[in-house]
């Protein structure tokens, strides 16, 4: 503000600069949303093959089976033929017997290609709550030109600047099945006032210094018509070069502005 300063140093003969600011900034933090989640995932597990156990109880079975009748087998007596015939006793049981080793085989072929544990998906989901906090502030300012003489505002300028951020974070969260963690990032209530009160001073400040030069401006031209109404040519020009001066410590733009309204206000 030291533009503002300046002219406040310049003109407090006849007019004074006041900027009321809010008490403080309104702040506020809090729960603007909240969702409930879902996250599927899958995992690999390794389990105990029960095709495994029926392929070893089918063995177990079978063998079983051809011991019954190799133990058959072994009971039969032969007591000789009548008519020296050949013998027949153990044909029959003979050929349960390789067929029962056969089967017996098959069953063990079947089993060694039958593994003991296999690798199966499993479908899991993780339940969890997304939370959004949403920070805002407001500030409030009142900017005033006062005229000293008579204590009343010139001029007044009313500025608000707001301020708004969201952020979320993650309730119950796991990385290990994918749900990362996830914290709120919002900023401090210093940095939400300071950007507040950066915002509001701009905008006073450039206001201020507007209202500064186009109120000097007013009287300067206030001047310069009283002037030449009593025809005061030298006067009229003394009055325009003390303004281009005065205005020109206050902004060299807002200065240049000024003449130039100067310029083609009075230029005849």
């Amino acid at each position: 503000f030291h533009a503002i300063t300046s002219a406040h140093i310049l003109l407090s003969a006849m007019i004074d600069n006041h900027i009321y600011w809010g008490n403080k900034a309104e702040i506020d933090q809090r729960l603007s949303n909240a969702q409930r989640r879902v996250h599927h995932y899958t995992t690999k597990e390794r389990i105990h093959n029960r095709a495994y156990d029926r392929a070893e109880d089918r063995v177990h079975r079978e063998r079983r089976r051809l011991h019954q009748l190799q133990s058959q087998r072994a009971s039969i007596r032969c007591r000789g033929h009548k008519d020296a015939s050949p013998c027949t006793c153990y044909d029959s049981i003979d050929q349960q017997i390789k067929h029962q080793g056969k089967v017996l085989s098959r069953a063990k072929h079947d089993l060694d290609c039958t593994p003991r544990t296999i690798l199966i998906t499993r479908h899991h989901d993780w339940h969890y709550t997304v939370e959004t906090y949403t920070k805002t502030g407001e500030l409030r300012v009142i900017t005033e030109l006062i005229d000293t003489a008579s204590g009343k505002p010139v001029r007044t300028f009313t500025h608000e600047a707001s301020f708004a951020q969201s952020d979320d974070r993650t309730i119950n969260s796991n990385p290990s099945v994918g749900v990362r963690h996830d914290d709120l990032s919002l900023h401090s209530d210093a940095y939400v006032s300071d950007a507040l009160t950066a915002e509001l001073a701009g905008a006073a400040g450039s206001w201020s210094v507007n209202a500064l030069v186009d109120h000097r401006l007013a009287l300067v031209n206030s001047v310069i018509e009283a002037l030449d109404n009593e025809g005061k040519t030298a006067k009229t020009l003394e009055a325009r070069v003390d303004a281009a001066l005065v205005l020109g410590i206050v902004d060299p733009r807002a200065s240049q502005q000024a003449l130039d309204k100067l310029t083609q206000t009075h230029t005849r």
